[in-house]
């Protein structure tokens, strides 16, 4: 925290009302309850963000990102599988990576509900906001093509007749694709490896604009 953190010695003003030029009153702030911060008075805030905490303890980012290449090879090595071998081959919750016809790593993707977010990804009636590699993919398609404008916002694109069909297409190959997946049920470890995952394995399609 800041020199702006105050806790349970810290005394704090109370607004003037309009029209007076000293604050009413002075009062101390109460003790500060453990893993609770304040700032100019008693306003909580979440714990400190530099430590994960949860069932494997409290952890620093050090430790955290140590795990990774462990991690990582894990995932590159793990038995690759298709759409209908989901629900046996991948786990509930954490990463996986769609991979080309040549085994080429395309896209990195996070989740704590896997089986249903690996399928959203090819269904015929998933947008942009479920069906993300797929838009990917059809917007690279077009992107040389003048006649449709890719600038504009998402939720306009899809709605392009002449983009909705490539983007169909696009989720009938995402439909056939390899999978791998490892499980990762922390959302800091999850979070901070699907980076890390999109980057070592160079992803091409793992966009981290804002939208």
């Amino acid at each position: 925290m800041t020199g702006s953190a105050r806790c349970a010695a810290q005394e704090r003003e109370i607004l003037p009302r309009r029209g007076e030029g000293r604050p009413r009153f002075r009062t101390p702030a109460r003790a500060c309850p453990p893993g609770l911060y304040f700032i100019s008075g008693n306003f909580p805030l979440a714990p400190m963000q530099g430590r994960s905490r949860g069932a494997k303890g409290t952890r620093s980012f050090k430790e955290i990102i140590g795990t990774f290449p462990k991690l990582l090879r894990e995932l590159r090595s793990s038995e690759a599988f298709t759409c209908p071998e989901i629900n046996t081959a991948a786990p509930e919750a954490g990463i996986y990576v769609f991979y080309d016809e040549y085994d080429h790593p395309l896209y990195v993707g996070r989740t704590d509900r896997m089986h249903e977010r690996l399928r959203e990804h090819s269904l015929p009636s998933s947008t942009h906001t479920s069906a993300t590699f797929a838009f990917l993919l059809a917007k690279e398609i077009v992107a040389g093509n003048d006649a449709i404008d890719i600038h504009m916002p998402r939720k306009d694109l899809e709605r392009d007749p002449r983009f909705k069909s490539l983007y169909t297409l696009a989720k009938k190959r995402v439909s056939k694709m390899k999978m791998r997946a490892i499980e990762i049920p922390d959302p800091v470890d999850q979070t901070l490896f699907e980076v890390y995952a999109a980057l070592e394995l160079k992803a091409p399609y793992n966009d981290w604009e804002n939208h």
